[in-house]
């Protein structure tokens, strides 16, 4: 009996063990803000969980960057984002976590470039009175 007893406690400990990991796990997909010279941005959108927390947290943002593959639409992850104003000041340096990076920008003119794969893009970008801005950068498929 002794032995049965040993054998559920010991399959209890695992089994919460492995609960608490999965906790973990899921925390860890949502989006997580960060701040880099005073812009707060974020990043993700892959899978349905973590597109959905991007989407609500899109009303604390004024610039918007989708990331895709050009033909096939499908979504892009891994894409190197730069935001510099216009006298080139580098306000931003990030590896963007899924298709979708979202900044809060101060007013002003900036430009908006992303990396793909060694492949280059850049937009310019007009943040002006409480304006929003949405960008979309696709690539071909290689």
């Amino acid at each position: 009996m002794k032995r049965s007893h040993t054998l559920v406690r010991s399959w209890l400990i695992a089994a919460t063990a492995l609960a608490m990991l999965g906790v973990s796990f899921v925390a860890s997909a949502e989006p997580v803000p960060r701040t880099e010279n005073g812009v707060t941005y974020v990043s993700g959108g892959i899978g349905e969980g973590p597109q959905q927390a991007m989407q609500a947290m899109r009303k604390n943002y004024n610039l918007f960057a989708t990331f895709a593959q050009k033909g096939t639409g499908a979504y892009l992850s891994d894409v190197k984002v730069d935001i510099l104003d216009s006298t080139g000041k580098e306000f931003v340096t990030a590896i963007s976590e899924g298709p979708f990076f979202f900044a809060k920008l101060p007013s002003g003119k900036y430009s908006v470039s992303a990396t793909y794969l060694g492949s280059t893009q850049a937009r310019p970008v007009d943040i002006e009175g409480g304006k929003k801005v949405s960008v979309y950068l696709y690539w071909i498929n290689e």
